[in-house]
């Protein structure tokens, strides 16, 4: 009983593990892109130490979009907060952040998208 509860208690101890913001910093590329348009359509974010973060969205290997913006990280909650322009993207959670993965969830939409990190 005694290994069954330590056991547990490690479970417990793993799965509280702190998202680290510095983690966050660097390229991130979709993983699980589906690209209807047939353009091999792909996007790209970059998380800059502070706030700023930069938005590409590229189509046969070509940039066709770029947009500057700010981010905020919340630590206890996981939560990104992103503004681009004047628009605001909300509740964006961090369910998962590696040295090489980003899982994210986005409430409004109630889906969960991946990320792989890049150059």
């Amino acid at each position: 009983m005694k290994y069954i509860f330590t056991i547990l208690i490690l479970l417990l101890i793993i799965s509280c593990k702190k998202i680290e913001p510095k983690e966050l910093i660097g390229s991130w590329k979709m993983r699980d892109v589906i690209d209807q348009s047939g353009q091999n359509a792909t996007d790209k974010t970059t998380f800059y130490h502070g706030d700023s973060l930069i938005m590409e969205m590229f189509a046969n290997k070509k940039l066709v979009e770029k947009q500057n913006g700010k981010y905020k990280f919340d630590t206890i909650s996981n939560i990104i907060q992103i503004e681009v322009g004047n628009a605001k993207i909300s509740n964006i959670k961090v369910l998962k952040l590696t040295d090489s993965e980003m899982e994210l969830l986005y409430e409004k939409q109630k889906k969960t998208t991946r990320f792989i990190r890049t150059e």
